[in-house]
């Protein structure tokens, strides 16, 4: 089989060879010889001989297992020692007993492709986690749904289909910042609410109005409190302030509440500019209602107090009797 071009050969090509002695593949175009290649001749105790000479072996990391082979077969390597290398290029020329395992990085990444996986893994993760924590209360409110969900399916009832109208708990969420609690106490309640902070101090109000610091169930998370208490109130108030606009959580409310007002939920939201936040700042949910000049505007003034007092309690009137707050 000398001088015949051959490059290989199919695996069981000597399978039925139990009688060859010797093969000599010298002057072909034999590049890669590996354990498939050789597995039937190497059972085969009668062969003795193979012969490679003058063939241009590759010797990249596919050859390692033929180099070891050599060192261990009892089956005699004709020329063995004038074999030469003729690929790569680092390796052309050189003859083939020099080659060696230990000689070859067969690793297929280098120490710049490791850095490069681990800053890519690195700023992958980061993103996520950035994407994660701005995302972190829509997350939440989702996980909080589905329980509720899994709950109200095990425990057999229907939940409450708003487009056929539901109870309500409160005429308004009051949504603001824990920095404007002071305000909320002392300007928006009195004379608007129908509850009290303290025993024998009412409000003196009309409106049943949900208020966070007074109203919420000890022990409940904060995504239940915002989730249900919104869900069972007829509008949401929104007291917009600079702090208001730099919580995530509050960001996260007016989303919900405009949500919910897309989904007849909610019949409307109410929103106070307290500290005059431009229109820049404002959320883009909200741009449309405040360029049509749907807010109140709270002024530090007598006169402007009281009508900013009768506005609200217009907003807050308005389809009142459409749907029945719950006593």
């Amino acid at each position: 089989m000398k001088s015949n071009r051959i490059s290989g050969w199919n695996n069981g090509l000597f399978k039925q060879t139990s009688a060859l002695r010797s093969l000599d593949l010298s002057d072909n175009s034999i590049s890669l010889v590996n354990s498939s290649s050789l597995a039937d001749l190497s059972q085969n105790s009668n062969f003795q001989m193979l012969d490679l000479s003058n063939n241009p072996l590759a010797c990249t990391c596919d050859l390692r297992w033929f180099r070891d082979w050599v060192n261990q077969t009892r089956v005699d390597i004709a020329n063995v020692d004038n074999y030469v290398c003729n690929s790569p290029n680092v390796w052309k020329g050189k003859p083939f007993l020099s080659f060696d395992r230990t000689k070859i990085n067969c690793v297929w990444f280098n120490l710049y492709f490791v850095v490069g996986v681990s800053v890519a893994s690195g700023l992958t993760v980061l993103v996520f986690c950035v994407i994660i924590y701005k995302k972190r209360w829509w997350i939440l409110y989702r996980c909080y749904r589905l329980k509720n969900c899994c709950v109200v399916s095990e425990a057999r009832y229907q939940p409450i289909d708003y487009q056929d109208g539901h109870e309500l708990v409160f005429d308004a969420y009051i949504s603001y910042a824990d920095d404007d609690y002071k305000w909320v106490l002392e300007q928006l309640l009195p004379d608007i609410d129908s509850g009290e902070l303290s025993p024998g101090e009412p409000f003196k109000g009309e409106f049943k109005l949900y208020f966070h610091d007074r109203d919420s169930v000890p022990g409940s998370s904060m995504i239940s409190s915002i989730s249900d208490n919104i869900e069972m109130s007829r509008k949401v108030i929104i007291v917009l302030t600079e702090k208001y606009l730099s919580s995530a959580r509050h960001k996260f409310e007016i989303d919900l509440a405009v949500m919910l007002k897309s989904q007849g939920v909610i019949d409307d939201i109410i929103v106070i500019n307290v500290c005059g936040v431009s229109f820049a700042c404002i959320p883009k949910s909200l741009q449309r209602k405040v360029s049509k000049d749907e807010f109140l505007l709270w002024k530090d003034d007598v006169d402007a107090i009281w009508l900013f007092k009768q506005r609200l309690k217009a907003e807050l009137k308005r389809m009142k009797d459409v749907t029945e707050v719950i006593a």
